[in-house]
């Protein structure tokens, strides 16, 4: 009966080792998940900053343009 106890009580070690060690692997992944997902997030708003810049930019230059068509069109009206 000894035996048979002992032999159980080697199997259950065996299983809770082999699940501490998935728990570790499985942390060791979120963590790293979490990381890529830092990253992803942090490059996502420095885009997102950069687009919203070169459209300002851009609608900006639209606006001297037209300014100046504008002017322009008023000089040779006036002419």
């Amino acid at each position: 009966m000894g035996e048979i106890i002992n032999e159980y009580n080697d199997r259950f070690e065996k299983v809770e080792a082999d699940l501490k060690q998935q728990m570790k692997a499985l942390e060791e992944k979120e963590a790293a998940l979490d990381e890529r997902i830092r990253a992803l997030d942090k490059l996502l708003n420095e885009k997102t900053s950069d687009l919203g810049n070169h459209f300002d930019n851009k609608l900006d230059d639209n606006r001297k343009a037209l300014g100046a068509m504008f002017l322009s069109l008023g000089q040779q009206l006036k002419d």
